[in-house]
């Protein structure tokens, strides 16, 4: 199964001279935690839900005038959709991160795979027990 299958490829995307307020916009109308910032075709960042509470929230920054470009993070860990599960597992716990943008040769962006579509993958892998994890990291709901 390759990443993109995995993941998706319907990337919620915006230039880096975006505004914070418009990540923002696109992250609740999408019900995403991420966005991938773009420099042409290439992604060149991404800012996370967290990004915009410890960058911007807790300094006081205003989001409407701020850009993506100064509160994303940069030095993407990225993977190519050929790459095997395991390695993407390995990168995203050995560089910290919980997404991994899917990119082609040239740098493109194709999709992106996120640490919950892995614990779905293995889950369906190495049954009972792997679901009993996954759920841990499903979304809060109220009981």
């Amino acid at each position: 199964m390759s990443l993109t299958q995995l993941g998706t490829r319907d990337v919620v995307t915006l230039p880096h001279d975006a505004t914070v307020q418009d990540a923002v916009r696109w992250m609740v109308e999408a019900n995403v935690g991420s966005v991938i910032v773009m420099r042409g075709r290439a992604p060149c960042g991404i800012v996370t839900d967290r990004d915009l509470v410890v960058r911007v929230l807790a300094t006081g920054d205003n989001p409407i005038g701020t850009q993506l470009s100064a509160v994303m993070s940069t030095g993407l860990i990225t993977a190519t959709d050929d790459c095997p599960v395991d390695e993407a597992a390995w990168r995203m716990r050995e560089h910290k991160v919980r997404r991994l943008p899917i990119i082609d040769e040239q740098g493109e962006l194709h999709g992106l795979v996120c640490l919950d579509d892995l614990i779905g993958k293995v889950a369906s892998m190495r049954g009972d027990v792997a679901e009993i994890l996954a759920s841990f990291h499903a979304p809060y709901q109220s009981v």
